[in-house]
């Protein structure tokens, strides 16, 4: 969205262009795109104003994250044991702030040490689908103690 606009350009002799400014505001709402329309409404001085051409379409693409800003937040995150067969899971929970526009996948690396063998890192990796409105997502990983 643009500050309030209201005023007028000087052209003087011999200038043929002047410059209007339009100023954009963040906003707490995500759009895919805005159009908005600047439109010359008069002129003063013995100039005329060409009706054909004395306005435009101007249009802002996505500016304020329509589709999410994506986040893990630690108290959110938990691991699960199944008393039967004692198995565990880890559950990742990711959260969507901003907007909430379309399908995302929000990919994950999990790095740890296998026990007994410091010098190497193992990784689990994945994708988490967050669905279009979706607000939080999660995806269970399991996981053992070798």
């Amino acid at each position: 969205d643009f500050a309030a606009l209201q005023g007028s350009v000087t052209i003087l002799a011999g200038q043929r262009v002047a410059e209007i400014v339009l100023t954009l505001l963040p906003d707490s709402v995500p759009e895919l795109e805005e159009t908005y329309i600047l439109r010359l409404i008069s002129v003063e001085g013995g100039a005329e104003l060409d009706t054909n051409r004395s306005s435009t379409r101007l249009k802002v693409r996505a500016n304020d994250e329509p589709h999410g800003v994506f986040v893990l937040y630690s108290q959110n995150q938990s691991v699960v044991v199944n008393v039967a067969d004692r198995s565990r899971h880890l559950i990742i929970s990711v959260n969507r702030l901003a907007g909430a526009f379309g399908n995302a996948s929000v990919g994950y690396r999990i790095s740890f040490t296998t026990p007994g063998q410091s010098f190497t890192e193992d990784t689990i990796a994945g994708n988490i689908l967050v669905k279009d409105g979706e607000r939080e997502a999660s995806g269970r990983v399991p996981f053992s103690s070798q």
